[in-house]
C-alpha cells in the first residue's frame, strides 16, 4: 500500500510541475502576427494546406474535448490543474488554426 501512495505522490508532483509549466507559457504566449503574409510552397495547393490545417484545427478541437471530459472524472486536484492547463492550451491552439484558415 505504501508504493502505491508513494506512486501517487510521485505522479500528483509530475502533473503539478507539468501544470506549472503550462501555466507559465499560456502566460507569456505571444499572439501570432496576423499581419504577416502567409507564404506556402508554390508546388503546394492552397486546398492541400486547408485540408492540412483543418486536421490541426480538428484534432486540437478533440484533445481539449477529451480533457475536459476527464477533468470530472479526476479525484486529485494536481490532475485538475493539469487537465485545466491543457484545455487552456488545446483551446488556444485550435482558436489560432481556426483564424488561419479563416
Amino acid at each position: 500500500m505504501q508504493a502505491v501512495d508513494a506512486l501517487s505522490l510521485e505522479l500528483d508532483a509530475d502533473l503539478s510541475s507539468l501544470a506549472m509549466k503550462g501555466e507559465r507559457v499560456s502566460a507569456r504566449a505571444d499572439e501570432p502576427d496576423w499581419s504577416l503574409p502567409q507564404k506556402h510552397p508554390f508546388w503546394l495547393p492552397r486546398k492541400t494546406i486547408a485540408y492540412a490545417v483543418s486536421q490541426f484545427y480538428h484534432g486540437e478541437i478533440a484533445t481539449a474535448k477529451i480533457c475536459e471530459r476527464i477533468y470530472g472524472m479526476m479525484e486529485s486536484a494536481a490532475a485538475q490543474r493539469f487537465l485545466a492547463s491543457q484545455i487552456a492550451d488545446e483551446t488556444r491552439h485550435a482558436e489560432y488554426y481556426g483564424r488561419y484558415l479563416n
